[in-house]
């Protein structure tokens, strides 16, 4: 395994990394749910992620 700190290079018009670290902190800070407590909606107009934590707090990202 490399040692050292990880490099990631981003290109194009989006950046899709920064989103993803800070999923990935969201996603430890709630204490690492498992996949199938998320739900996804879709509809033409935005596409939504929902996570129900056990103490009924809702939490809903637009993707």
């Amino acid at each position: 395994m490399p040692e050292g700190t990880p490099l990631v290079t981003s290109t194009g018009p989006h950046d899709l990394w920064t989103p993803i670290e800070a999923a990935h902190r969201r996603w430890r800070q709630l204490n690492r749910p498992r996949r199938e407590w998320f739900s996804i909606e879709a509809t033409p107009a935005q596409q939504t992620v929902t996570y129900t934590a056990p103490n009924g707090r809702v939490h809903r990202w637009t993707i």
